[in-house]
């Protein structure tokens, strides 16, 4: 990229806008497939997955977009 700082271009090149949208269709799916009320398989078996908490399957997916799933 010319005529934009060096760190501007990282930047951009690490955050393609074109990747970051991907990223987010991808969550929001796994989001809308995934739902809020669920029994949900982890390492210990089916478990009910209490009100207001995320199951493991979306707290993982939180932190891969760089979302901490236990800050509020």
């Amino acid at each position: 990229m010319t005529g934009v700082a060096p760190a501007t271009a990282a930047h951009v090149a690490r955050w393609n806008p074109s990747t970051v949208l991907v990223l987010c269709a991808g969550a929001r799916e796994i989001v809308e497939l995934h739902g809020y009320r669920h029994d949900c398989e982890g390492e210990n078996g089916p478990w009910s997955v209490p009100e207001g908490r995320a199951c493991a399957t979306l707290r993982a997916a939180a932190r891969m977009l760089g979302v901490d799933p236990d800050q509020g």
